[in-house]
Formats: C-alpha cells, structure tokens, sequence
C-alpha cells in the first residue's frame, strides 16, 4: 500500500508540473539578431566594438577572436555579457585583426549570431588609416557590375571582398581579399538576377584600416538582345516616304539601353552622318527635364507644391477674372493654372526667337514683360483663360516657361547652371544644355524645312519650355532615371516618392498631365515639335520599355508611328 502510495504522488507531482507548464500560457520570448557596426576609439591596444540595440534584449554576448571563423577567443571575451550598444576591448595586440560579433539575449533566449565586424589594432607608431566608404555599383548589367569607394589619404592601395552572402562566407572567385590601386574594380562573369555585396578597406605598406560598410548590388535580367532589323528597315522607310534627313533613337528594357543607333544626315552641307552622339534639340519634351529640375528643389524643402506662385516670384501673378483665388506651383507644372498663350503667341518670332545664336535677353525680363501688369507683353484678356485656376487644362508654353523661372529664383542662380548642378553634372550628361553655347554644335543635327532647305541652329527666350539640348548617349541616362524612380547608378537626382508624384496624373479629371509628363496607364512621357524638330520619349510603366526618337524635321504624325513601332519592337 505504502509503495502504491508514493507512486500516486509521484504521479500526481507529474501531472501538476506538466499543467503548471502549460496552464502559463506564455510563449517563448524570441529576439532579433544585433547589427554590428564600425569599431571606434582604435588604438595600438584596444578598441570598442559597437553593435544596434535590439528592442526587447536585456543584454548581449559580445565574442572576439583573432580567428574569422571564432575556433579561439580573446580572454574575457567568449560570450561576455554587456548591457550597452558597445563594449571597450583591450589588452590587445598591435597591428592585428580582430573580429567580434554578437547575439542579444532576453531571459533565456538568444537570438541569432550577428554578422562579424573585423578590425585592426594599430601599429606601434601610426595611426590607423580611415575607413573608405563604399559607394553603390554603378555599370550594373546581367553579368556584372563596377564597385565603387572613395579615396583614403594615405592609402596606396585598397582590398575588396565580394561575395553572395552579407556574413562574406561565399566569396566571387578571386575576390576575397582582392588587391586594387584604383577607386573602382569591374567584375564580369556573374549571375544574372543574383545579390552581391562587397566591402572594402584602405593598405598601404604599413597599415590598412577597417573594413568599410557592406553595399549590396543585384545584377539585371538576362535579356536576350532582340532583333531589330524589322523596325531599322520601318524607320528608313519612314525617313525616306518623309524626307526626314537625320534621326536617332535608343530602348529601354528591363532597366537596361538594348538598341540605339543613328540614321541619315545631320547635315547636308556637310554630308555628317547622324550617331548616338549627335545633338537634337528636344522642343516639348524638354518640360519634363524644366519639371524634373524643379522638383529638385521641392526634395530640397524650398518650397511645397501646393503654395502660391507670389510667395517667391518678384511680381504678382493673379488671373484677374479671379483676384482672389491662387495660383499654384502645382498648376503651372500642370497646365491648370488658368494661364494661356494667346497673348505670348502674338509677341512675334523675331522677338522670342533668335537664329545662329543664343539669345540675349534674360528669362526673367521676359518672364516678367508677359506676366506682370507693368509689362510690355502684357494682356490681361488673352494672358488668361475664364476658368478659375486649378479648375481646367489648358496647355501652355508661356507656364512651362515660368516653371523654369520659378527654379531660378528660388535656387537663387540662372536655370543653366542649376541644371547643370542638379542634372548633368550628377548623371554625367557630358554633351547636354540648355543654351547653344553650351554643346557641340558642330556635331549638332541642323533643323531644316519640309523642302529641306536648312532653318539653322536657333534658340528661344522662353527656352525652359522646349530649348533643351542633347543626345542619344545623354538622354538615355536621364529616361533611365526617371523609369528607375529617380535614380540611376547610385546617383539620385530625386526622391523616390517625388518622382512618384512626378509621374503620377494630377488633373481634375482629364488624367492627362502628371508634373510636366503626359501619363496614362500604358504611356508616359512627352512629344515634342519645333521648327525643323521632333521629339518623342515615352515609356510604358507596366512593361518597363521605353524609347525615345528625334529627327531634325517637323512631323509629329511620322514621330508618333515611328515611336509607337518602337514600344512595339522593344515589347517583343
């Protein structure tokens, strides 16, 4: 009886454990893994490991090793409990690497290991070179793409790591620990569609520093060029039905240029062939680039889009049909601020034009001789539509102009050399302008008339509104930018969300313009026409195809066949 006694106690002793275990009702707490971060405070001897807090830890286990692969530690530091984001590791050796890593702990539970941070104890008598800072790739295509890190004083040389995983335990063959003594390395021969990361720290005979932050990079799609034999024979027989002297083009597809060429002659006289480096003017289609440029300094925070023009020009601006209501930055990049061109259209050519040269006077003097009531092209009656603004499309050449305007007042500098600040400079834009003294006009396509007889290089007070400048190799990159969201190669030239409203249809009901775009579902873009030029660049926001054409004759019925061939061949 008594041993059946203690067996039923035992039992029940069981049984109450088992339900106080699972009558708790808690589950086991999990914590996230601490990010490592840059060691600071390096000396011959020491150095403070430094990592993330981790929102719910309540301390971390700090590991240091002279191994990468931890098979020994530093004396204290095999598991050493920390209750900060850093920890000061010393009695070290001079002139040798190190590397730590982490977990966070909360009661019981520890979290993952972190990625492993490597550092180096200074020499005896140097100092520790600086870390370089790794820039983003750049060249990016299927099969490889260009790392890139700034110079380090003092450094004659840099090592790079490259590998697949962000922990750099699966290397690209020959790039652990690759010797470089430029600022850039290409690497070739990669998988399409794959993330790599790459590191880099600073050498020189004596010293290297740290390792850089990591910078990750995902090759492109492995697209198979397609044929474009079809739409090269459609263009030439385009340009010949048209008497189109000169044309150029380029697709995009899958983030990548995959056809540009150029045909016929951009000049006559001279018997020059067209090429991807000839200079069109763009007429319409450049107020995407006055918009684009414009909104630089929105991201800047110098002004929202939504607030009256008057609170930055130096004259007023009131539709006095309706003196009470504003007009806003976002209507002028719109074509809904109730301004027309009527009153511009009948300044006449041999004021706003200027052939062979640029012309002299200043856009803010026009601007404001249009604009102003004191002004000399001033007409109230055919200055404005009789809608209220915000209300109504209305397209206008004259507004577009004042958005290129409103840049240069408010970035406090001429349009031209803001431009080049915000646009070409950052993108690499080497031949593209808006004056004409600012390209090459001997490789510039001449604009001629519908007999071919030659119109000449011209230009245009109001330029912002149609005088851009550029080329196949240039106008690439900047459609590329725009299709990427703002960004291309690491360069951001707007915020991603910017470009988003950019691109994004803003009109009260008519769906037609975005900030200086005409957009819709399966189009966006601009055309352009001029004396002697056209200009079409489109893309379709589904597909990811884009293309541009320009040819140095006005036709705007033969560029829209020729582009929509284009969007048609590059979706194949």
């Amino acid at each position: 009886m008594r041993n059946t006694h203690y067996y039923f106690l035992f039992f029940v002793l069981i049984i109450l454990y088992a339900c106080g275990q699972s009558d708790s009702g808690q589950q086991t707490p999990t914590v996230a893994a601490p990010t490592t971060q840059v060691a600071t405070n390096i000396t011959e001897n020491s150095f403070q490991a430094n990592w993330t807090l981790v929102s719910g830890a309540t301390a971390y286990l700090l590991y240091v090793s002279t191994d990468r692969n931890f098979g020994s530690f530093v004396s204290g530091f095999n598991g050493k409990s920390v209750t900060s984001n850093f920890a000061e590791v010393t009695n070290l050796t001079p002139e040798t690497e190190y590397f730590y890593r982490l977990k966070a702990q909360n009661g019981n539970t520890l979290s993952e290991f972190s990625a492993v941070m490597a550092v180096k104890t200074l020499a005896r008598t140097g100092v520790a070179l600086a870390v370089p800072v790794a820039q983003n790739a750049s060249q990016i295509t299927a099969t490889g793409f260009r790392a890139n890190w700034n110079a380090v004083a003092g450094a004659t040389e840099y090592s790079i790591d490259v590998a697949t995983n962000q922990n750099f335990t699966a290397f690209v063959p020959s790039f652990q620990d690759r010797k470089v003594s430029g600022l850039f390395i290409d690497l070739t021969g990669l998988n399409p569609q794959t993330a790599y990361f790459y590191r880099v720290k600073a050498l020189n005979a004596t010293q290297q520093s740290v390792f850089s932050s990591t910078v990750q990079v995902t090759t492109l799609a492995n697209v198979v060029t397609p044929n474009f034999s079809a739409l090269e024979t459609f263009i030439n027989s385009e340009m010949s039905a048209n008497k189109i002297n000169g044309l150029a083009g380029f697709i995009i597809k899958n983030n990548q240029v995959v056809w540009k060429k150029g045909f016929g002659k951009a000049n006559l006289a001279e018997n020059k062939n067209v090429d991807t480096e000839t200079v069109f003017m763009l007429a319409s289609v450049s107020k995407t680039v006055t918009g684009v440029i414009l909104m630089t300094l929105f991201d800047q925070g110098k002004f929202k889009l939504d607030e009256d023009i008057n609170k930055y020009l130096p004259f007023k601006v009131t539709n006095p049909r309706f003196p009470n209501d504003i007009i806003t930055i976002r209507m002028i990049l719109t074509h809904t601020s109730s301004i027309q061109d009527n009153s511009y259209n009948a300044i006449g050519d041999n004021i706003t034009y200027r052939f062979g040269a640029d012309h002299p006077e200043s856009l803010a003097t026009f601007m404001k001789d249009c604009l102003n009531p004191d002004g000399k092209y001033y007409d109230a009656a055919n200055l404005f539509t009789d809608k209220k603004p915000g209300t109504t499309t209305k397209y206008s050449n004259l507004s577009s102009a004042l958005c290129g305007y409103l840049a240069e007042v408010i970035a406090g500098e001429s349009f031209h050399s803001y431009s080049r600040k915000v646009l070409y400079t950052p993108l690499g834009l080497k031949n593209s302008a808006w004056a004409m003294r600012d390209v090459n006009l001997s490789n510039s396509a001449i604009p001629y008339q519908d007999d071919n007889t030659p119109i000449g290089h011209y230009s245009f007070v109001d330029y912002p509104n149609g005088g851009f400048r550029t080329n196949v190799e240039d106008f690439s990159k900047y459609l590329l930018m725009v299709m990427n969201g703002g960004s291309l190669g690491g360069v951001k030239i707007l915020e991603r969300a910017t470009m988003a409203e950019v691109l994004k249809s803003q009109n009260l009901g008519s769906g037609e313009f975005g900030l200086k775009f005409t957009v819709s579902s399966n189009e966006t873009g601009h055309s352009g026409l001029e004396r002697g030029v056209t200009a079409e660049m489109y893309f379709n926001p589904q597909t990811g195809v884009g293309v541009f054409v320009t040819f140095n004759k006005g036709a705007a019925d033969t560029g829209t066949k020729i582009y929509k061939k284009m969007m048609e061949e590059g979706s194949k």
